[in-house]
């Protein structure tokens, strides 16, 4: 409802020089947006988000309530299903933790917010990479309506079907009055827990975690895809490799209609989640660099986005500060849709608040 009257706003403001027939110039309708920010940032969008991380086969992803064709770095949030035909894969990631979905196999994420992760098992089968539990959070499993708690890190096998749950190196349940009924399996090894072990990254042979926070979704493509540099303005920047000379952020992709973000930019790059909603593109020395922020105590600062033009490829986006960018509260898993202003402009910051 804020979102409409948010709209409604910029339209009747909007209206007197669109009467006269006179094109509205970029920035008076970035302006005009941000008249409107009070009332969005009342609705503050899910902080955390994973994405899909690979996709193959017949996938689909709902994110509100339709069900879409599943394309590469789609974000998921609470509420967002994903689900697979027959002879398909998907694999989620949220952080570092991963998802991967067996063939014919249906979840939903039931939540997902700074402390705690649910995810229930609709039908099929699923592998769930638990790579670090810290202090007073929680992973839920749900297995035939049955919460099942994931206690101990571990690579995981879960069976809706037959409620079996297994773990590579023992693992460990918690949960209610089923839980005893799911108690964890002896491991077994088939075509596609081969699979999953296949997908796992191994995070001590990683760059970035030194750089960014390991609850930051993606953060493991970069090291195949760029270089770390050192930048007396900025500090460490990411600077992705073996581009055209020319190329620029947000051009490879598109722009989709996401509920609760609105218009969302989905990059084509495999490493492109993560420089397109988390921190932001500064022009430096000739090239584009990510800059990922400020980092303390394993915790990041970010600045998040939500896009108010009707025209998204022209990458009009209003800067919205939600309650968790105080610099007294630094949130590590702060996720934003879009980037902050019109695309290709090669100035030497790309967008506000660094």
């Amino acid at each position: 409802m804020r979102l409409l009257l948010t709209c409604l706003l910029v339209t009747t403001l909007a209206g007197p020089a669109l009467a006269q027939g006179e094109p509205t110039p970029p920035e008076a309708l970035i302006q005009l947006a941000e008249l409107a920010l009070p009332a969005l940032a009342a609705e503050a969008p899910p902080a955390r988000v994973g994405r899909l991380s690979f996709v193959s086969g017949n996938v689909s992803v709902r994110a509100s309530e339709e069900w879409l064709d599943a394309v590469l770095n789609f974000p998921v949030a609470a509420g967002g299903s994903v689900r697979t035909g027959a002879h398909a894969h998907a694999e989620i990631e949220i952080g570092a933790e991963t998802i991967e979905l067996a063939p014919e196999s249906e979840i939903e994420i039931t939540k997902l917010d700074d402390k705690a992760m649910r995810v229930a098992v609709a039908r099929g089968r699923i592998g769930f990479a638990l790579r670090r539990l810290g202090d007073g959070e929680s992973v839920e499993i749900v297995v035939s309506g049955e919460d099942v708690g994931l206690v101990q890190p571990d690579r995981y096998d879960i069976d809706a079907g037959t409620r079996r749950i297994a773990a590579s190196a023992g693992g460990a349940l918690s949960g209610g009055s089923g839980a005893a009924e799911a108690t964890i399996q002896p491991a077994i090894q088939d075509d596609f827990v081969e699979w999953c072990r296949s997908r796992a990254v191994d995070e001590t042979r990683l760059a970035a975690p030194y750089y960014v926070s390991p609850y930051m979704t993606g953060f493991a493509e970069l090291d195949a895809a760029g270089s770390w540099e050192s930048t007396a303005e900025y500090g460490a920047v990411w600077v992705p490799t073996g581009l055209p000379a020319d190329w620029a952020p947000y051009r490879d992709g598109h722009w989709r209609w996401i509920a609760p973000w609105g218009w969302t930019w989905i990059d084509a790059q495999p490493w492109g989640f993560t420089p397109s909603h988390y921190g932001r593109w500064a022009f430096v020395d000739g090239h584009w660099a990510w800059v990922p922020g400020s980092f303390e105590r394993r915790r990041q600062q970010w600045t998040s986005y939500r896009l108010v033009s009707a025209w998204p490829r022209r990458g009009l986006l209003a800067e919205l500060h939600p309650r968790s960018r105080l610099r007294s509260q630094p949130e590590p898993r702060q996720y934003c849709g879009c980037r902050s202003n019109p695309v290709g402009r090669k100035r030497r910051s790309a967008a506000r608040g660094l």
